[in-house]
């Protein structure tokens, strides 16, 4: 993995904005750490930069938003919204996407960013649902605050499926988390 750009503590001067195909190297540097240092993507390894190109295409030019956080020039976190499931019964449900730099958690860029994706979708008025799904890891407490996180900001959970991922060396639970915004 490329070495992660260090990021200022300074929230305020975070700013949010749409993501374009020049932000994927760093979104790619993020994507890889919560890939090859944690269970929060049961992925085992990360996807190449291309392929997170090509998603990013894919989302943005399906209609769904794809923002970033920005600091100077430094994606300190981005956030997308994707078709939950491929049929067609589910068009009006979208799957959340949040990812921080390490560095930047805390400060409530993670906020931010759920808010400007929700509001996105709200403008768009064709989803109504918002899935977000959290990885539990029985070793850390991050499951419960990002469960309070989600909670905050509306999120009811509604789903907790039980041994379902694996991934160094452990069975992994999902809790399922749903926003009505429309």
């Amino acid at each position: 993995m490329e070495e992660m750009q260090a990021h200022s503590s300074n929230a305020e001067v975070e700013r949010i904005r749409e993501a374009t195909s020049t932000d994927i190297l760093q979104i790619h540097q993020i994507h890889a750490y919560y890939i090859e240092k944690t269970v929060m993507n049961f992925a085992y390894v990360p996807s190449s930069v291309e392929d997170l190109r090509t998603g990013f295409y894919h989302i943005v030019s399906t209609g769904f938003p794809y923002f970033v956080a920005v600091h100077e020039e430094s994606v300190s976190g981005y956030a997308y919204a994707q078709p939950f499931r491929q049929r067609a019964g589910y068009i009006h449900t979208a799957e959340l996407t949040i990812f921080l730099h390490p560095e930047a958690t805390g400060r409530g860029i993670g906020s931010r960013l759920l808010q400007v994706v929700i509001d996105a979708l709200i403008e768009g008025e064709k989803i109504k649902q918002l899935i977000a799904v959290i990885a539990i890891d029985p070793e850390e407490d991050e499951a419960e605050r990002l469960r309070r996180f989600y909670t905050k900001a509306g999120f009811v959970e509604v789903g907790h499926l039980r041994a379902v991922g694996r991934k160094f060396d452990q069975w992994l639970d999902t809790k399922y988390m749903q926003l009505a915004i429309g």
